[in-house]
């Protein structure tokens, strides 16, 4: 052995921790709890698996955006409700929106649902909704504020080709320009063409 070596001794608590256990899963409780409301035989999973979590996240997310990607907060409340009534229990909810809108709303049944499922999870699964949200909203305002600098950029580029093509122009100038290029009225040659001619005119003028 060389003096670099060192026999590191475990410690008491080490010593003393018992041999490392797998646990089976039957110790999980995968309870479902029926009772009846209005006379109705429901049934509650105290708890969903790892599978209907994530889907829960997920569509409670995506039921809050539109095909573009942008976040409607009103939506929030009524997906959330909507699709817990639909993975925790076993109601199949009306398929018009405003018939399940004053069942979520206009009745008991959300919180009487809510009052009987594990609390820490329901919790921790809201608390992802709201970070998946977080994340959606900042990664949209960063690709606006890139969106914005790439304008300036290409704003700033025009507003210098324009000044060293035809000489000095105005902002109201550059604005009914950019107009026109939004509408795809015109197309590169044409701008070229225009900007020389209008370089010519001046040149003319000053002779």
């Amino acid at each position: 052995m060389t003096k670099a070596m060192k026999i590191v001794e475990p410690t008491t608590e080490e010593k003393t921790m018992a041999s490392k256990v797998i646990i089976d899963t039957s110790f999980v409780n995968n309870e479902v709890i029926k009772f009846k409301w209005h006379n109705i035989d429901i049934d509650v999973k105290r708890s969903l698996p790892m599978e209907d979590a994530m889907g829960y996240i997920n569509d409670v997310v995506a039921g809050c955006l539109d095909e573009n990607g942008s976040y409607y907060p009103e939506a929030i409340d009524f997906m959330r409700r909507r699709e817990f009534i639909r993975r925790y229990t076993n109601i199949e909810l009306p398929n018009n929106t405003s018939d399940e809108y004053r069942i979520l709303y206009g009745t008991d049944l959300y919180d009487s649902i809510l009052d009987v499922v594990d609390g820490d999870q329901a919790d921790s699964l809201w608390w992802a909704i709201s970070d998946r949200i977080n994340m959606i909203k900042n990664d949209r305002r960063d690709a606006v504020e890139k969106e914005m600098a790439e304008l300036y950029s290409v704003i700033k580029n025009l507003t210098d080709v324009l000044q060293a093509t035809v000489g000095d122009v105005n902002s109201e100038q550059i604005s009914d320009f950019l107009k026109i290029v939004a509408k795809n009225d015109i197309d590169e040659k044409s701008i070229v063409s225009a900007l020389l001619d209008e370089k010519n005119k001046r040149a003319a003028a000053e002779e």
